[in-house]
């Protein structure tokens, strides 16, 4: 059963192997300028604090994740239709 849930801070390493494992595959003549531990610091010290992160387990092993980042806007200065 595919379990959807809240990221804990247990699942960091797991996290990053997923995220580190799929852009390479996706980028496979591509070398990352940063090494793995730094991919490492950037999710536990900017992304995990800065965004809403949902992990995607199944049968007990994390398959996915999500983050998303909610930032300010300000309502004031959007633009609307004048008919509503």
């Amino acid at each position: 059963m595919v379990i959807i849930r809240p990221y804990r801070p247990e699942d960091l390493e797991k996290i990053v192997q997923l995220w580190w494992g799929t852009w390479h595959e996706t980028f496979l003549k591509l070398t990352h300028p940063q090494p793995y531990t730094a991919w490492i610091v950037r999710f536990r010290d900017e992304i995990a604090v800065q965004g809403l992160i949902w992990v995607v387990e199944l049968e007990n092993q994390i398959i996915g994740f999500v983050v998303v980042v909610v930032h300010h806007i300000d309502f004031d200065r959007l633009a609307r239709s004048p008919t509503f």
